[in-house]
């Protein structure tokens, strides 16, 4: 197996603590508080989860690519989508939050069912890509600009008429985002533009992308809420789709992608467990028990250590998160030797696209 490059790993991890720390104040309901310095805190933490949600497309795209479709790579993740689902809805009802029989036929379903929407979504992407890169391998570059603006005018533009017009068509979806991500990526990979070379200047978009967001967020809020301007720029930030987290995201991939990291094992083997984190803190139904019934976030919304407790439980959920999803390797990947499972492994891999 291919060494995994460090650089890449390293962004995996901080990515994951900046989502954490964004959830921390979505999910635990800073953002909601009264104006003061804590809600100030819980803005400027928003834009860095979903600049770092594009940044871990950028990252899987740009290895996907070159890549073919393999089946055990597809069961491995689905087995851990199934794992948490499964797991975390179970430890969701010991903290008396309602699950019934319609929920857990749906969480056994980890792609069309009630599971994690990045994980659900990646593995539809992944399924699709034997067919995706049919069409990446024959098309020429015009064809590849035309269909990145179609793309984009489907999953972007579509939000801005819709924030003008007063109506949002279900035309745009995370699915399309992905796709949109991936063919974006072909097109930098064949056709590479110097700006993702320039570390100062791919930093300095990071910054901006991030302050811009936070800025929004801030006038809506705070400075100018209701004011219609406002409201329209804070639609067009309110999801991954945003143009402002799609540049930062690509950014602040290309800036760790151009820093020179010798082969770190810890670093590496602490970024395979970063999917397991995400799906552990922030599955549909733990999630409330975990700001809510564990850390009892909103007990500290005006706390003089706000920032503090905000980055302590960070730590603790990444650091469990990791310490789980280990231990979780070990017992569920033993799974994909089981003969019945080979055999459906190897059927897959042997049809042809």
């Amino acid at each position: 197996m291919k060494e995994r490059k460090s650089n890449i790993e390293l962004c995996r991890i901080i990515c994951m603590l900046l989502i954490i720390a964004h959830h921390c104040v979505v999910h635990g309901g800073a953002i909601n508080i009264d104006t003061c310095i804590n809600k100030y805190i819980a803005l400027f933490l928003l834009p860095g989860g979903k600049i770092c949600f594009v940044t871990f497309l950028a990252i899987s795209t740009w290895f996907l690519t070159d890549q073919s479709f393999k089946a055990e790579r597809f069961f491995k993740m689905w087995l851990q989508v199934l794992f948490y689902s499964v797991i975390f809805t179970g430890i969701s009802m010991c903290f008396d939050v309602t699950i019934t029989t319609k929920n857990w036929i749906s969480v056994l379903f980890p792609i069309i069912g009630y599971t994690h929407g990045f994980a659900a979504t990646y593995l539809a992407f992944y399924i699709l890509i034997p067919f995706l890169s049919i069409v990446a391998d024959k098309i020429t570059c015009k064809q590849l600009q035309w269909l990145i603006m179609l793309l984009i005018h489907f999953q972007i533009i579509s939000k801005v008429i819709g924030a003008v017009g007063g109506y949002n068509s279900p035309i745009c979806s995370e699915l399309l985002l992905f796709i949109l991500c991936y063919y974006t990526t072909i097109y930098i990979k064949k056709y590479p533009i110097k700006i993702i070379y320039r570390q100062k200047i791919l930093f300095l978009i990071v910054l901006c992308s991030w302050f811009s967001a936070f800025l929004i967020y801030y006038m809506a809020t705070i400075r100018f809420a209701g004011n219609e301007v406002v409201s329209f720029l804070t639609n067009l930030c309110s999801d991954e789709s945003s143009i402002i987290y799609l540049i930062g995201g690509y950014a602040l991939f290309f800036l760790f992608n151009n820093i020179k990291i010798s082969p770190c094992k810890i670093i590496n083997n602490i970024a395979k467990c970063v999917l397991g984190v995400l799906l552990l803190h922030d599955h549909p139904f733990f999630r409330n028990v975990l700001w809510n019934k564990i850390f009892h976030t909103q007990g500290w919304y005006y706390s003089s250590y706000f920032a503090i407790k905000v980055l302590l439980c960070t730590i603790i959920i990444f650091t469990w998160g990791v310490i789980i999803d280990y231990i979780r390797q070990k017992f569920t990947e033993s799974f994909l030797h089981l003969s019945l499972l080979k055999k459906l492994i190897t059927a897959f891999e042997h049809l042809q696209f």
